[in-house]
C-alpha cells in the first residue's frame, strides 16, 4: 500500500519471505520521480495512457491525468538484510487526485509467493496486513475469489486509520510462483469516487 502526503510517501509492502508473506512496516522516504512525467528506464507509456513494462513483462491503462512513478521504494538495510537486498521498490505508482494531502493511488509490486497457492499467498498476506497494523484498526470488509482477463485472482477491501480513515483495495494474480499485487489506496470519504477507475484499468491488465 502506498499513501502520499506532501512531498513525502508512506509505504507499507507485502513481500514474501521464508514461508509466509510478510509486510514490512510503514516508512518516510523522497517522492521519486524522473521530471513532469515520472518516467524512469524500465517503463514506456503510450499515447493511449497505455503502461507497458518489459523487465515484468506486464501492462496496464491507468487513469487519465494521474502521474507514472517508477523506482518508488523502500530503502532500508535493517529490513532489506532480510530480503538479501537493500532495497525493495514497487514495479509502479500510478498517483492521482490529491485531496486533504493525500493522492489517490494505484500501485503495483510482485513478490514470490515460494511454492504457496494463490489463495494461500492471499491470506498469508491478510494475517500479515493484520497483525502489522493491529493498531490501526485494520478491518477487511471484503474478500474473495474473482477473474482478471480470464486469469483467477483474489481480491482484499480494507479500512485503516491513518492520519484519516484510508480504504484500499488489493487484487492477487499470480504468474510462474510470483504474486502480483495490484492496490488502489483512498480516503474513506473518497474512495467511491475512483473505484471505477481502479476496475477500468484492472480490466486492462495483462501479462506480456
Amino acid at each position: 500500500m502506498v499513501h502520499f502526503r506532501n512531498d513525502k510517501i508512506l509505504i507499507s509492502s507485502v513481500a514474501g519471505a521464508g514461508a509466509a508473506a510478510t509486510t514490512i512496516v510503514l516508512f518516510l522516504l523522497p517522492l521519486l520521480s524522473s521530471g513532469d512525467t515520472g518516467i524512469t528506464y524500465r517503463g514506456y507509456v503510450s499515447e493511449n495512457n497505455i503502461y507497458n513494462n518489459s523487465l515484468y513483462k506486464l501492462s496496464i491503462a491507468y487513469p487519465p491525468g494521474w502521474k507514472v512513478l517508477e523506482d518508488v521504494g523502500i530503502k532500508n538495510s535493517e529490513i532489506g538484510s532480510a530480503f538479501g537486498t537493500d532495497r525493495l521498490s514497487f514495479v509502479v505508482v500510478f498517483a492521482g487526485p490529491v485531496q486533504d494531502n493525500f493522492a489517490t493511488n494505484i500501485n503495483i509490486e510482485t513478490n514470490y509467493m515460494q511454492g504457496m497457492s494463490l489463495e494461500e499467498f492471499a491470506q498469508n498476506t491478510e494475517k500479515s496486513l493484520a497483525s502489522t497494523f493491529s493498531k490501526n484498526n485494520f478491518t477487511v470488509l471484503d474478500k474473495g475469489h474473482t477473474e482478471i482477463n480470464g486469469r483467477d485472482a483474489y481480491f482484499i477491501t480494507a479500512t485503516l486509520e491513518m492520519e484519516q480513515p484510508i480504504k484500499n483495495e488489493l487484487v492477487i494474480l499470480e504468474r510462474d510462483n510470483y504474486a502480483y499485487i495490484i492496490t488502489y489506496n483512498a480516503m474513506a470519504t473518497t474512495f467511491d469516487d475512483h473505484i471505477q477507475e481502479f476496475e477500468d484499468s484492472l480490466s486492462t491488465f495483462e501479462f506480456l
